[in-house]
């Protein structure tokens, strides 16, 4: 929307109050465009992948 090229990004993990920084590469937004994709077609399908019940890092929540 502006013009200019955004090169950082953070995430912030609320269970641990802290904020890692990104580096927003080409290969980055590729990736997150294909995700996205992925998402879309399967929203479109109607059909959910079934829930994982495995060992989640602590900062996901």
């Amino acid at each position: 929307m502006t013009g200019k090229t955004i090169t950082r990004g953070a995430i912030y993990h609320h269970g641990s109050r802290r904020r890692r920084e990104v580096a927003i590469t080409q290969e980055l937004r590729d990736k997150v465009k294909e995700t996205v994709n992925a998402i879309r077609a399967m929203m479109n399908s109607g059909k959910l992948p079934p829930p994982v019940n495995d060992a989640r890092c602590k900062e996901c929540c």
